[in-house]
C-alpha cells in the first residue's frame, strides 16, 4: 500500500502538522525519517517492521550501519542519517544539552555556566505555566563587555513558542556574577515590557565564577 492510499488523517506528516510532532507514535516518527518506501511497502510499514525487529528505540539506537542496511528500504544515505540522529541523541544525554529541571539558580548555573566562554550571551529559558523549563533559545552573543537586549525580540521569541513565562540567563566572561548598571536597567526594562503584554519574566540570572546571581531574589522587580 502506498502512503497516498492511507487515510489523510493517519499519515505521519499530516498528523505532525495538525497535532504537533510529539503526538506521533514511534512508528510514525520513524516513517518520517525513512521518507519513502519500497515496492509493496510504504514508509510506515517499513518503520513498523524495523521497530518490531529491533524491539524498541533503545535497542535501535545502538544499531550499526551494517544492521541498518540489512533492512529493506534503508540504503547508504538513510542509514547514515539514522546513525547521525541517534548520535545526536547520545550527545544530548551525555552533555550539557539537557534542559534544567527547574529554575533553581544552582541548577541554572550547572546547566549554563562555562568558564571557557569569552563572549557574553543571553539565553532565553522558556517555561510552562507551572514554571517548568520547556526549552532554551540563544538570543544574542555579544562582545566582552556588553550585549544588546531588545524587548520586542525577546517577547517575539517567547510568543512564537507558545509560552507566557520565561527566565533570561546572562553570563559574564569576567567571572563576576554581580549585575552591572546596564544589567539592572535591562532587567527592569524587560520585566516591565513583558508585564504590559501579559508575559511574566520569572527571573533575570547572571552567571559568573561565584555562581548564579538571581535578580529576583537579590534585588526584586519593581
Amino acid at each position: 500500500m502506498r502512503i497516498e492510499d492511507i487515510d489523510i488523517e493517519s499519515r505521519p506528516r499530516e498528523q505532525a502538522n495538525r497535532n504537533g510532532i510529539s503526538s506521533l507514535t514511534d512508528e510514525a516518527l520513524m516513517a518520517l525519517l525513512i521518507g519513502g518506501g519500497v515496492s509493496g511497502h510504504n514508509a510506515l510499514e517499513l518503520a513498523k517492521e524495523i521497530l518490531l525487529e529491533a524491539g524498541d528505540l533503545t535497542s535501535l539506537s545502538s544499531y550499526s550501519k551494517r544492521e541498518f542496511l540489512s533492512f529493506s528500504g534503508i540504503g547508504e544515505v538513510k542509514a547514515t542519517q539514522l546513525l547521525a540522529l541517534f548520535e545526536l541523541h547520545t550527545r544530548l544525554l551525555k552533555g550539557k544539552g539537557k534542559l534544567p529541571q527547574s529554575i533553581d539558580k544552582d541548577e541554572i548555573f550547572q546547566r549554563f555556566y562555562d568558564e571557557k566562554k569569552q563572549q557574553e550571551e543571553a539565553i532565553l529559558v522558556l517555561l510552562s505555566p507551572s514554571r517548568k523549563p520547556l526549552g532554551t533559545r540563544l538570543l544574542y552573543r555579544g562582545n566582552l563587555s556588553k550585549i544588546p537586549l531588545d524587548p520586542q525580540e525577546v517577547m517575539k521569541s517567547v510568543f512564537s513558542n507558545g509560552c507566557r513565562n520565561f527566565v533570561l540567563v546572562h553570563n559574564h566572561p569576567s567571572g563576576c556574577s554581580l549585575p552591572s548598571l546596564e544589567d539592572m536597567q535591562a532587567a527592569e526594562h524587560l520585566y516591565l515590557a513583558s508585564k504590559k503584554i501579559g508575559i511574566k519574566m520569572e527571573d533575570f540570572m547572571i552567571l559568573g565564577e561565584g555562581g548564579c546571581f538571581s535578580y529576583k531574589e537579590e534585588i526584586g522587580f519593581r
